[in-house]
């Protein structure tokens, strides 16, 4: 069989068992927090059992690049959640921060299941699928996979319609682009990923957290991610374009 199409039928398997899993918890009416996230950990887990070739190494090392990376992974998802809540009080959405207090009141706690469910998530999506991708396919078109998938695997937002979903995705996708960038030279560090994904949602629901569900709310964030994925793309275009980059 086709190398190209035995490596795409092993990248929907694991989709497949990412998806099952989540299914699986997402119908237990027990709902045991934070297990949801670690569906794509598990779905890689249970991957490496039937491919033990493709299991990767979770890298967590700390050094001078990876404390400024994920400096950068902390502030730029909160400043594009501050941009996203800024344009939308003036193209008058009345945004109010009415989730900011609450928040306050239980930060740690947030921060902590934050960090653990980001850890649930990206060792499946960043440390191995992107990683995976990168080893065929060019940073820009690992980073669109992986975005579509992680937008689709919210198994949870499927009953907000589907132009909400499309929309998920559009963010999901600029999501993953805009991490690959600072992600590159730390080979995938999952510090950064999860500082990454911590952060987004954090600023996520400082700023904007009561109307998630709005689809008109997630097109603004979806935008502001994507305007900075485009810019992103044009000035570092050799970086996402070239074959086989090592992130």
């Amino acid at each position: 069989m086709n190398r190209k199409l035995v490596f795409c039928l092993q990248m929907i398997l694991f989709f497949v068992f990412t998806i099952s899993i989540e299914l699986c918890i997402f119908l237990d009416q027990a709902r045991i927090f934070p297990l949801g996230t670690f569906a794509p950990t598990l779905a890689y887990l249970l991957f490496i059992l039937f491919f033990r070739k493709m299991a990767v190494p979770i890298v967590f090392d700390v050094d001078k690049t990876v404390l400024i990376k994920f400096i950068q992974a902390l502030i730029v998802p909160v400043l594009m959640a501050f941009v996203a809540f800024m344009a939308g009080n003036l193209f008058g959405m009345n945004i109010e921060l009415d989730n900011a207090a609450q928040i306050g009141g239980s930060l740690i706690p947030l921060i902590l299941i934050i960090i653990v469910g980001g850890i649930g998530e990206e060792i499946g999506w960043r440390s191995f699928l992107k990683t995976t991708l990168e080893k065929k396919y060019p940073v820009l078109v690992s980073s669109i996979i992986v975005g579509i998938m992680w937008g689709l695997w919210h198994i949870d937002r499927w009953n907000l319609g589907i132009i909400f979903m499309l929309v998920m995705i559009l963010r999901t996708v600029s999501s993953s682009i805009v991490m690959a960038l600072i992600l590159k030279d730390t080979n995938n560090n999952i510090i950064i990923s999860t500082a990454f994904h911590g952060s987004s949602n954090i600023g996520f629901q400082i700023f904007l957290g009561t109307r998630f569900r709005e689809t008109k709310i997630m097109l603004l964030t979806a935008v502001t991610m994507l305007v900075i994925a485009i810019v992103m793309v044009i000035i570092n275009r050799k970086y996402y374009l070239n074959q086989k980059n090592v992130a």
